[in-house]
């Protein structure tokens, strides 16, 4: 899956369809966590998570031939943070279009 920040694909290449606008929302806590939660934690990177979450989303989406999307354009990072009881939490949200693109001379 190729994940583009540009709705401009590069030389050689088209959109052949528009699927539908993606998002996906993880909550990643930025404060002092607790000890069981560290060490539970310890080797986990949730911002991978965070976009790994988005394009398996995007690996779902199919255009109107029926096709799976290949492809995702225009994509955009939002970010915010929240406190809440547990700590403070950024709140990060992938946003993008999945589309099926080609070869131009196909």
């Amino acid at each position: 899956m190729d994940v583009f920040t540009t709705e401009t694909l590069p030389a050689g290449w088209r959109v052949a369809e528009v699927g539908s606008m993606i998002t996906n929302r993880r909550s990643i806590q930025i404060s002092q966590k607790g000890l069981l939660q560290s060490i539970v934690d310890r080797n986990r990177n949730e911002d991978q998570e965070a976009y790994d979450g988005f394009v398996a989303h995007a690996q779902n989406v199919r255009c109107p031939s029926g096709q799976m999307a290949n492809a995702v354009i225009g994509t955009r990072i939002s970010t915010s943070t929240a406190q809440f009881s547990e700590g403070t939490m950024l709140i990060v949200t992938y946003y993008g279009t999945a589309v099926r693109i080609e070869p131009q001379n196909v």
